[in-house]
């Protein structure tokens, strides 16, 4: 049995009054945070970036749904790093955490707007030059965010450079010893090694509690741990394909549930421990 189809200008008129009433629910709030240009723009870019990957073919759409949720977290770890600066002012952390957790905010609503022309069967080109370009514009818009801000020289942090750097020469190693590479098996590795970064810093920050000094740094780590093996995943889908999709299927299968609502839980862990152990001093 076939749903009836209702005719289009009642579909339309559902469609905009459903949006108002959402709209009016969200900016009923005066104190809700639900507008910052230079974190929509981040999660906007992000449809340049997938028309690149894909070669400006139709399936842009797929690459995008496919992207948009590690990235939305990268944007999210981004801020929430930069708000360990904010650690002399205590009135600032909540505004700070607010913006934060804007972007998986917008990237479900630009997956929404957009899940209308996404086609999972549709055949992706593989690497090429304009891959490349997707490549280059996703780490301008990250790095530009970076260093939009004061304080970017937090970013470049050597004990995690080195857990995920070792990591990723350890497992390309244990392929070139093998002699084979399993398709999508470079999916999980990254997210494994951004695991246990983000497991040792919640450990490294429990055990130093009663010291905010320490806690940030601890914060830091597992934060930017989880950042570079994002952003590396994130590169790998736009210019190698094979090396983080599943064999036949046309998406990593990192979405909202299996990665932004543990990022979420984790973030607020993280607002927690920095109150806590500030209260605790």
């Amino acid at each position: 049995m076939t749903a009836k189809a209702f005719p289009k200008p009642v579909a339309g008129a559902a469609i905009v009054a459903g949006g108002l009433i959402v709209a009016f629910g969200l900016l009923a709030n005066p104190k809700l945070f639900l507008l910052d240009i230079k974190v929509a723009l981040f999660v906007t870019s992000m449809v340049i970036v997938s028309a690149l990957a894909a070669s400006f073919s139709r399936g842009w759409v797929t690459i995008l749904h496919d992207i948009l949720q590690p990235v939305c977290v990268v944007a999210m770890l981004v801020g929430m790093t930069q708000m360990l600066l904010q650690l002399a002012d205590s009135s600032q952390l909540g505004p700070a955490y607010a913006i934060a957790m804007l972007a998986p905010v917008y990237g479900l609503l630009l997956a929404g707007v957009t899940a209308p022309g996404k086609e999972p069967s549709t055949e992706l080109p593989v690497g090429g030059w304009l891959a490349t370009g997707g490549l280059i514009v996703f780490w301008a818009v990250v790095v530009t965010a970076i260093l939009a801000r004061e304080g970017s020289e937090v970013f470049l942090m050597l004990p995690a450079l080195c857990l995920v750097g070792g990591g990723v020469v350890l497992f390309a190693g244990t392929d070139w010893l093998r002699g084979q590479q399993e398709p999508g098996r470079w999916r999980d590795r990254l997210l494994g090694l951004g695991a246990v970064g983000l497991v040792g810093g919640i450990l490294a920050a429990l055990a130093s509690i009663n010291d905010p000094r320490a806690v940030g740094p601890a914060m830091a780590f597992s934060l930017l741990t989880m950042l570079y093996s994002l952003m590396l995943l994130v590169s790998a889908r736009i210019v190698f394909p094979s090396s983080v999709l599943p064999a036949g299927k046309s998406s990593m299968g990192v979405g909202l549930m299996s990665l932004t609502v543990p990022m979420w839980l984790f973030s607020f862990f993280t607002f927690a421990v920095l109150v806590l152990s500030m209260t605790e001093s």
